[in-house]
């Protein structure tokens, strides 16, 4: 029988997987200490970005910021400022700049407490560029996107409609309200055409043209603007056609028969073959007033 003598114990994997972390994440540390890096991780082109890069062999007393006139450039780089600071670990080297054009750029050499900083590159993204993560510009707007241009043609289109139902509007239903209105409106003209005519015949007897003159006047005025108010001939008609006629029946005047009376006291005074006096063709310019006078106050009764 062959005795064996005590087996030496198997290591447990496990036991070896704590050392392996610490050993990658140590050198992981190492590598984040000497690679630089830029602020924001994505820079565009004509954007202003920092690049921050660590100098660990770098010796030196103190912070320190380069002087506008000793900052180099270039065509593609614009550098705005050059700083070196101390940090408890090491020194650092912030560089900020704007890039005018996509690619890996390579920054202009540095001078920097008699040390040169050469072979910094930075990869400048272009905007204009399609990617799956990079943004793009979107495509030519429409017209209708331009400001203004949605309420122009939308506006024009709101007016057209409002004509178009008015029009609809003014041929079936305003036909009346439309008859009546433009009787309404010559009415007043004419009432305000005939009370012109009065003040002028006024005045023309103020200034002493003859009585029999102006009452021929008043008899074929009056009679023309009754033509063209009740759209009858009132030319040749005499002072008894005009108390058989029904012209102010519609009209809330009082005196239905006042056209026969005036007429015939008009007509009367005219062919008498006696002087006129002043005092009756003033009364006869007064009826006229009044009369008009009422007729801009009366209503007619619907047509």
């Amino acid at each position: 029988m062959i005795k064996t003598g005590p087996r030496s114990p198997v290591p447990d994997p496990r036991s070896l997987l704590l050392p392996l972390i610490i050993i990658t994440a140590g050198v992981f540390a190492q590598e984040g200490q000497t690679a630089y890096r830029m602020l924001p991780p994505m820079v565009y082109v004509g954007d202003r970005a920092r690049l921050v890069v660590p100098l660990p062999d770098f010796s030196g007393s103190g912070d320190i910021t380069l002087p506008a006139a000793q900052i180099p450039s270039s065509s593609d780089i614009d550098i705005h400022r050059v700083a070196l600071e101390r940090r408890p670990d090491s020194y650092y080297l912030t560089i900020e700049f704007t890039a005018f054009r996509a690619g890996t750029l390579e920054l202009p050499p540095i001078v920097l407490a008699g040390e040169i900083i050469s072979g910094l590159e930075i990869n400048i993204i272009s905007i204009l560029t399609a990617g799956e993560t990079r943004p793009v510009l979107s495509d030519p707007a429409g017209s209708l996107a331009i400001p203004g241009t949605g309420f122009l043609v939308y506006g024009t289109l709101c007016f057209l409609m409002l004509m178009l139902l008015s029009a609809m509007w003014g041929l079936f239903w305003g036909r009346k309200y439309l008859k009546k209105w433009i009787h309404t409106w010559k009415r007043r003209w004419l009432l305000a055409s005939m009370a012109r005519v009065e003040k002028n015949l006024r005045k023309a007897l103020e200034k002493g043209t003859a009585h029999r003159t102006i009452l021929d006047m008043l008899s074929y005025e009056f009679r023309n603007f009754l033509s063209n108010f009740f759209s009858e001939n009132c030319q040749s008609l005499t002072a008894a056609e005009f108390n058989r006629a029904v012209f102010l029946e519609d009209y809330s005047i009082e005196d239905k028969k006042f056209l026969g009376t005036f007429f015939g006291r008009c007509d009367f005074t005219r062919f008498s073959g006696k002087e006129i006096t002043s005092h009756e063709t003033q009364t006869i310019l007064s009826e006229l007033r009044a009369f008009l006078s009422a007729m801009c106050k009366v209503k007619r009764s619907p047509l």
